[in-house]
């Protein structure tokens, strides 16, 4: 629901005015040059009020079946702003309203140009409020709750997309009459009949005299209703095509889509695919013609996260974010966010609730058979995500970092004293106080076996560990290697309760509102360890002799049985990479390869960065290079790639990507087509090197266009900047010395790639299901991200606008004038559409 802010006290002091000679240029400003992306904004704004009529409908038959008025209304009528928002039930009869929910989208091709309309069956405009639909800043919902539109501008967006005029008709109670709407006038089209019914009315005209006029309507047997008829440049289809689908596909089928061809033939798309996951705040959809997160402003789509403007860690993931208008600064255009403190802090907002809702659903998966078991609840919450089967779980994954999720548990601490708690660092600290929890592991050092022991201190190191308890056993190098043998594990996890023989552990412990006695949680948790950890070492039999165990930080000497495991524990195994990539004068690429051996048991750590690494074996060494040449261009996204034997592959591979599955893998439980980031990166590199040959009057020229569009210029120069204004070929093929057929390849792939995500936006299910055959040999895929929508779409967007005035941006260039006002430039650009359609 939008916001509206009024003054209670209207002061009277001396009245601004609009001076008479200025009213056309403000009726531009309002009509047209306050948005920047005219087509979807007309979209966005004329069904908005298509869907608002509807709501305001159904609530006339809730009040009227007696639902109390507050319910939907403010009632205020204290602000020259609220005087046309009243209630007044007069203005409907029940017999003229229709029950259909929809806003019918029609898109007809004709000659010489298309035609779009969105028709909506709410309550039509008659009366007084047809005469205020052609003021600007008029609104009958202002006192509405439930309304998306209040600001009274948005019912004129259709001129802002270049036409001279729109047609609005309208049928209200019985009859029916058409208005086509100019920039500065409007005339009644209906022509008169002995049967069309006549208003008259008093009207100024647009040379400022004061007339009357008759308006005709003609009988009609359609329920109320308003309907808006738009002619369509035919290049302008797709854009048309993609506003309705884009912006109002969450909108649970309450808008459709149909098309007509010149031949007759048509189709519909329903707009209302099932979601595989809504809450109050947050949609996972099974399609969308987005693949990363992006925002719902009232059900809307207002695009995707700019990471980068909050400062915030960049996320993935088909997740819509649900907000209020009221939740976030949207500029006056209502075209687009603001990323201010206010955006940031609800999309914070959102994010921690997601993370409630992943932990709550994927809580919900589990199946533990005794309850009483929270290790088990805990290393089975650990295992879940991806690849468990469950698409909105590994959604929620891609989202969010599985492994620091916290499900929510119940604990029976006594027989009569339950504790609910996440499984979170402060619940681990409450219940395990009274115990020592130590993760365990062996280094040979100088022909000695050494235990080495730190700290565990929270739920998710015990998620995938083994784990040993004892009421008074100590363990031993030789135990420890006996078990990490037995088990297959370069760890496990030992515990103990505290040493100290005068622990009553009487004094009181918290948590919430829980209050205990240190015994008492104490007592808990032993018996938890000692009936489900893995091994209660008191009871068990050692199938070797040790004279005596050690304490944990003390060296024995090795024995043969021992040090065998060991080797083999720490077998070393090599990996190459390359350093000191060089690039000369002449774009020839020079490697320092570096060969360098590492332990199994040291794998986890070698690659628990947050750097990409891509496994690559000699058979595809030149795609190997081809992905470190072309990361230069992206510094702040590093990627390493590592060499190794074929026969080695497998002790890498959960560490990091094969280069194989790195160019394309598919997610069977979420129908994606899974890619590198630095593939999608690649990919976005040459669809911007393209756009700067399309556009060289004014592309390289980053001072112009930081002065001309809201690119974000710092980004833009970068890439620039990074790669080096050359072709990304160009740059693969010198550095890689890679051979034209394999570059020839690659790069259709990542056309194939840029394809298909077009096609996804379209969010026709069975042209997506024929491309992704076509593409990718599997109908399965209906989802990608292959490469940065945001950044390309934006900069593609300004470029087109400034496209009707090269000429001049290139006399610019020339002098290096870039003071003009970035005002008389946009509307030097909208005039130019207007009056020679786009050219000069």
């Amino acid at each position: 629901m939008a916001e509206l802010h009024v003054v209670e006290d209207e002061r009277p002091g001396m009245l601004k005015e609009i001076d008479d000679g200025a009213m056309d240029l403000i009726f531009q400003a309002i009509q047209e040059d306050i948005y920047s992306f005219p087509i979807k904004s007309f979209i966005r704004e004329s069904i908005s009020n298509g869907l608002d009529a509807i709501v305001e409908r159904n609530i006339f038959f809730a009040i009227n079946a007696g639902a109390p008025i507050e319910n939907y209304f403010l009632q205020r009528q204290d602000n020259k702003l609220l005087k046309d928002s009243a209630y007044t039930p007069e203005y409907y009869d029940t017999k003229y309203l229709s029950s259909n929910h929809k806003v019918e989208v029609t898109y007809r091709e004709g000659h010489p140009r298309d035609t779009i309309s969105i028709k909506d069956n709410g309550v039509g405009l008659g009366s007084s409020r047809l005469k205020g639909f052609f003021k600007l800043g008029y609104s009958s919902k202002r006192n509405m709750k439930d309304v998306i539109g209040k600001f009274g501008a948005g019912a004129k967006a259709g001129l802002a997309t270049g036409v001279e005029y729109f047609i609005m008709h309208t049928t209200y109670n019985g009859y029916r009459t058409s208005f086509m709407i100019f920039k500065n006038d409007y005339e009644n089209i209906t022509p008169q009949s002995e049967s069309a019914k006549v208003d008259v009315w008093e009207v100024k005209m647009s040379n400022g005299s004061v007339s009357t006029r008759e308006i005709y309507w003609t009988p009609s047997t359609e329920k109320n209703g308003v309907q808006i008829d738009l002619e369509v440049k035919k290049h302008n289809k797709t854009l048309f095509l993609e506003a309705v689908t884009q912006q109002f596909q969450y909108f649970d089928g309450k808008v459709s889509l149909r098309t007509i061809d010149d031949s007759g033939n048509s189709s519909t798309d329903t707009l209302d695919a099932t979601p595989e996951y809504e809450s109050k705040a947050l949609l996972i959809p099974k399609y969308s013609t987005y693949n990363s997160p992006h925002i719902l402003v009232d059900g809307i789509s207002y695009g995707l996260i700019s990471w980068d403007e909050l400062e915030l860690e960049r996320r993935q993931g088909k997740i819509a974010i649900k907000v209020a208008a009221t939740d976030v600064d949207i500029t006056q255009s209502r075209e687009s966010l603001k990323w201010t403190e206010k955006t940031k802090n609800t999309i914070l907002q959102a994010i921690t609730t997601a993370r409630l809702e992943a932990e709550n659903h994927i809580a919900s998966l589990l199946t533990i058979k005794d309850t009483a078991d929270l290790l088990s609840i805990n290393r089975l919450y650990g295992s879940l995500g991806k690849g468990s089967g469950d698409s909105v779980g590994a959604t929620f994954s891609t989202f969010l970092d599985m492994h620091n999720l916290s499900p929510s548990v119940s604990v029976q601490l006594t027989k009569d004293t339950a504790v609910t708690g996440y499984l979170s660092a402060p619940f681990f600290e409450f219940l395990f106080n009274g115990l020592q929890i130590k993760k365990l592991t062996l280094s040979n050092y100088q022909n000695k076996t050494k235990i080495n022991s730190s700290r565990v201190d929270n739920f998710i190191e015990l998620r995938g560990s083994k784990i040993i308890y004892a009421d008074s056993s100590s363990v031993g190098p030789k135990l420890v290697a006996h078990l990490l043998q037995k088990w297959n594990v370069d760890s496990l996890v030992y515990v103990r309760p505290f040493t100290d023989t005068n622990f009553e552990g009487s004094f009181p412990v918290k948590y919430n509102k829980t209050e205990l006695t240190a015994k008492e949680v104490r007592d808990y948790s032993i018996k938890l360890f000692k009936k489900y950890g893995d091994l209660f070492i008191d009871d068990y039999d050692v199938i070797y002799t040790e004279e005596k165990e050690e304490d944990l930080e003390k060296e024995v000497e090795v024995s043969k049985e021992t040090a065998a495991h060991i080797r083999k524990m720490n077998k070393q195994i090599l990996y190459t990479i390359h350093t000191d990539i060089q690039l000369d004068y002449s774009l020839d690429f020079s490697f320092k390869q570096v060969r360098i051996p590492v332990k199994i048991g040291e794998l986890k750590n070698t690659f628990s960065s947050d750097r990409e690494v891509v496994i690559c074996t000699g058979s595809y060494a030149n795609l190997g290079r081809m992905i470190e040449v072309s990361s230069i261009a992206f510094p702040k996204n590093p990627v390493l790639v590592i060499y190794v034997a074929q026969d080695v592959v497998h002790h890498f591979a959960p560490y990091g990507t094969l280069i194989t599955d790195y160019f394309r893998t598919v997610n069977l439980q979420t129908g994606k087509l899974m890619i590198g980031k630095h593939i999608r990166n690649l990919n976005t590199w040459r669809m911007f090197y393209q756009l700067l040959r399309d556009y060289p009057e004014f592309s390289k020229n980053t001072p112009l266009l930081e002065a001309f569009t809201t690119i974000d210029i710092q980004q833009y120069k970068e890439l620039r900047y990074n790669a080096k204004d050359i072709t990304p070929k160009d740059m693969i093929k010198n550095g890689g010395n890679i051979g034209n057929a394999v570059l020839d390849e690659v790069f259709q792939y990542l056309e194939g790639l840029k394809v298909f995500q077009n096609v996804v936006q379209t969010a026709d299910k069975d042209k997506i299901a024929a491309k992704a055959l076509e593409l990718f040999k599997s109908d399965e895929i209906y989802n990608i991200d292959a490469y940065d929508e945001t950044f390309i779409t934006h900069i593609k967007e300004e470029f087109e606008r400034l496209a009707p005035i090269r000429d001049i941006l290139t006399l610019m260039n020339e002098n290096g004038d870039f003071k003009a006002s970035k005002h008389l430039i946009d509307l030097l650009i909208t005039t130019l559409n207007t009056q020679n359609d786009g050219n000069i």
